[in-house]
This record gives structure tokens, C-alpha cells and sequence, in this order.
């Protein structure tokens, strides 16, 4: 069975400043999983008007079965990107977890374009949120290999519309 928990609040600014973190032990919090080459992770942003929150849904899959799943919202300066916010965000997640869980190679698959383009440099990065996922990304590439595959979003993949419908659930807590 799958482990859903919701994430614990840390602000997407901390993520992208504090490149300590890309150091620590694994996450208690995070269940161990057998290591195999690779894993496929999906992620999903999503935001909510009424409250200025953005949010993300993650979920791993291994060997076409989900074996993880976290989502998180959140209100902060990064709010004003929206949705764009949360896909930033769930991808930051996806790396740190596959680097916590000793992954060396993730097969991350998004529906919006600037996860790759932002994190690999061939996207202009004119603000705060697309800079500092740029410069997470270059330093994650130390410990996890990304390969990225864009996927069109609501167009019935399932993995990609259980992380939009986690996205979705984060908005709930």
C-alpha cells in the first residue's frame, strides 16, 4: 500500500536558500523503499484562489505500482506565480526525496513545461522562484540524475492526475 501523508509546512524560499538541507540524513518521515535503478516520480502544481495558496502533489510509482505520495500548500512571496509555484515546488520534493531515499536516477514527469526548461537553463530565469530552482537543480544533479518527461496534463495518465488530485487535496488541510 501506498504512504499518503501530507507535507510538513516549509516555505519554498527555505528550500531554495538553505542548500544545507541538500546534506542531511534521510527523513525519518519519509519510508524506506527497496533501491532499484530508478524511480518514476510525478508531480503536479495547483492554486487556490480564494486563499492565495499554491500547492503540489507527488507521487512515486515503482514498477507501475504508487509506493509514495505527499502533497503541501502553501502561502508566501512565491504566491503570486500560482500554480507555476506548486510545480516548482513538487519537483524540489521529487529530488529531495529520491536523494533521501539513496535514489541516484528519477524519471520525473511534469505537465508544465519550465520544470525542465527552468532546472536545465534554456528557459530565461527572471525571478526568485525560476533562479533558485535553477541553482537547486545544478546542485541535486550532484547526487540524482533527472530525466524529464513532459506529459499533457489532464489527458487521462493517471499517475499525472493523482498528483494533480493530491495538489488539489492539499488545499483541504
Amino acid at each position: 500500500d501506498a504512504h499518503i501523508e501530507p507535507e510538513k509546512k516549509v516555505p519554498l524560499r527555505s528550500i531554495i536558500d538553505d542548500q544545507d538541507s541538500l546534506d542531511t540524513k534521510p527523513s525519518e518521515d519519509i519510508p524506506k523503499v527497496d533501491i532499484s535503478d530508478d524511480i518514476d516520480i510525478y508531480v503536479d502544481g495547483s492554486y487556490e484562489l480564494s486563499s492565495h495558496r499554491y500547492a503540489f502533489g507527488l507521487v512515486v510509482v515503482q514498477d507501475g505500482e504508487e509506493i509514495h505520495a505527499s502533497y503541501g500548500a502553501y502561502e508566501d512571496e512565491f504566491s503570486t506565480m500560482r500554480n507555476v509555484a506548486g510545480e516548482v515546488m513538487g519537483a524540489q520534493k521529487a529530488m529531495l526525496y529520491a536523494k533521501e531515499q539513496g535514489y541516484s536516477k528519477i524519471n520525473l514527469y511534469f505537465d508544465y513545461q519550465g520544470i525542465e526548461s527552468w532546472a536545465k537553463g534554456t528557459w530565461k530565469r527572471n525571478n526568485p522562484l525560476t533562479q533558485g530552482y535553477h541553482s537547486f537543480y545544478q546542485e541535486m544533479k550532484r547526487y540524482v540524475q533527472v530525466k524529464f518527461f513532459k506529459v499533457k496534463g489532464h489527458s487521462g495518465d493517471y499517475f499525472n492526475d493523482r498528483a494533480d488530485e493530491l495538489a488539489k487535496m492539499a488545499f483541504l488541510d
